[in-house]
C-alpha cells in the first residue's frame, strides 16, 4: 500500500533526485538516498507501469550519477536503476536514447573516470547481457571496445583461486572429450 501512495509522488521525486543538478550541491544527502531507494523500490517490484524513464530523466540521472561518484549509496542504487532499466523492452529503449551505454563507454575509455569503475562494469555488463546488446553494438561503433575492457577487468578482478578453478573446469571438461 505504501508503494502505491509513493508511486502518486513520482514526479515530485525526479524533481528532488534531479535538483542538484540545478544548483553546486556537494553532497546527495541522506532525504535524496532515501528517495532513490523508494524509487528503486516501486521499479523493481513492477509498482510502475510503463515507461516512467524519459529521455530526458534517464540522462539527468546519469548527470547526477557521474556528479556524486564517491557516494557508494548513490552509485549502487543508480547501477540497479540502469540495470533494471536495460532488461525492461520499454525503459530499455529510453536507455538507448539517452546514450547511457555510450555515455558509460566513455567514462570506462576514460584515463580518469569520474565513477567508480567497478560500478561502470556492472553497467557494461547488464547492457551486454541484455536484450539491449545488439541494438547497442548497432548504434555504438565502440561496443566492442568496452565489452573487450570489460573481460579484461573481470580477469584482472577474479580472485586466483576462482582462475584457477575455472581453469580446472576448462580443463576437465576438455579432458573429457578426449
Amino acid at each position: 500500500e505504501l508503494l502505491r501512495v509513493a508511486k502518486s509522488f513520482t514526479d515530485q521525486i525526479f524533481a528532488l533526485l534531479l535538483q542538484p543538478l540545478s544548483n553546486d550541491e556537494t553532497s546527495f544527502g541522506i532525504l535524496r538516498c532515501h528517495l532513490l531507494q523508494l524509487l528503486y523500490s516501486l521499479v523493481a517490484t513492477n509498482e510502475m507501469e510503463g515507461s516512467v524513464f524519459t529521455v530526458e530523466v534517464l540522462s539527468s540521472l546519469w548527470k547526477v550519477f557521474v556528479k556524486f561518484p564517491a557516494n557508494n549509496i548513490v552509485q549502487n542504487v543508480f547501477v540497479q536503476l540502469f540495470t533494471w532499466t536495460a532488461d525492461s523492452a520499454e525503459n530499455g529503449t529510453m536507455l538507448l536514447k539517452a546514450k547511457i551505454p555510450q555515455e558509460v563507454g566513455k567514462e570506462i575509455l576514460a584515463k580518469n573516470p569520474s565513477c567508480y569503475v567497478g560500478h561502470l562494469y556492472s553497467i557494461v555488463q547488464a547492457l551486454a547481457s541484455s536484450v539491449l546488446s545488439s541494438a547497442i553494438a548497432k548504434d555504438y561503433a565502440d561496443w566492442s571496445k568496452i565489452q573487450q575492457e570489460l573481460k579484461r577487468f573481470q580477469q584482472q578482478t577474479q580472485p586466483d583461486d576462482v582462475k584457477r578453478r575455472n581453469r580446472n573446469l576448462v580443463t576437465d571438461r576438455y579432458e573429457d572429450r578426449i
